[in-house]
């Protein structure tokens, strides 16, 4: 299997298993979780991919996480029917997720 997509599937599976609990605290129920597994599908292998490509600098890393937060919380916000506090979900949930990904 290929280096890259493997990476990119442990990724976004831990991503997935760290953020869902988080949105849990953030009353994400029902519908809500299938849009935090969706917006979830749609920015964690850019994050991981452009980030890979590019040599994995911290640097770029905050950066392209900021804008993965920005669009998950534009996502929430939008089109959650329980989550409360969108930005603050995405901020929060994308913290726990980096780290333990940081721990790994």
């Amino acid at each position: 299997m290929n280096e890259l997509f493997l990476k990119l599937v442990i990724s976004l599976l831990l991503t997935l298993v760290t953020e869902f609990p988080v949105a849990f605290l953030f009353q994400a129920k029902g519908k809500d979780l299938l849009l935090v597994f969706l917006v979830n599908i749609l920015t964690n292998p850019a994050v991981v991919l452009v980030s890979t490509l590019t040599g994995d600098r911290v640097s770029l890393q905050m950066i392209l996480e900021g804008m993965a937060i920005l669009a998950e919380g534009f996502y929430y916000n939008k089109y959650s029917t329980y989550m409360r506090k969108g930005f603050l979900c995405s901020f929060c949930c994308n913290l726990v997720s980096y780290g333990v990904g940081l721990l790994l």
